[in-house]
């Protein structure tokens, strides 16, 4: 199965793998494995905060959110 992120993930695989010092890609391997994470909460902490503001109830964006709870909705929007 293709996605849109194929492409993007093998650019930052192929530019972690470019590396020939292997300290230097191991390193990059580390900063990728915090920083992608970080970057995808925060995206979803994003998206909880606009569909609040654009009126949607907590069980509605835990439903769009993957089925989590109202609880864990709203944390998210408040990046927890």
């Amino acid at each position: 199965m293709t996605t849109e992120l194929e492409p993007v993930i093998a650019q930052l695989v192929d530019r972690i793998e470019r590396v020939d010092d292997m300290d230097q890609r191991h390193q990059l391997v580390q900063e990728a494995e915090q920083a992608v994470p970080k970057a995808l909460r925060a995206i979803r902490q994003r998206m909880a905060q606009q569909m609040r503001a654009d009126g949607m109830t907590w069980k509605q964006i835990g439903q769009v959110l993957g089925g989590v709870s109202v609880q864990r909705a709203e944390q998210i929007s408040r990046g927890v």
